[in-house]
């Protein structure tokens, strides 16, 4: 994936549903490469009914938003100090 390339990501954003491998295998997949990576999720689910497993921390950005939120919501996240897993 990513690590093949060489490449180590500051974040990623990913919709949870997708077909074939969901957001939230893909962020387990990337964290096993990378277990500090930022990660923001996207659904069209409201987050009670959303399940993210033991993917935490992460947070959820809630469709449908604007650029402005999206914008922010990437910053925020970015500007976090990445997950420690020690």
């Amino acid at each position: 994936m990513v690590e093949g390339e060489g490449l180590r990501p500051d974040g990623v954003l990913t919709d949870v549903v997708m077909p074939g491998l969901n957001g939230i295998e893909l962020v387990r997949a990337l964290r096993a490469g990378q277990p500090d990576l930022r990660v923001l999720f996207m659904s069209g689910y409201t987050q009670g009914h959303l399940d993210l497993g033991t993917e935490a921390p992460a947070d959820l950005l809630v469709k449908p938003f604007g650029a402005d939120e999206l914008v922010a919501r990437v910053q925020a996240m970015l500007s976090r100090e990445p997950v420690s897993r020690a």
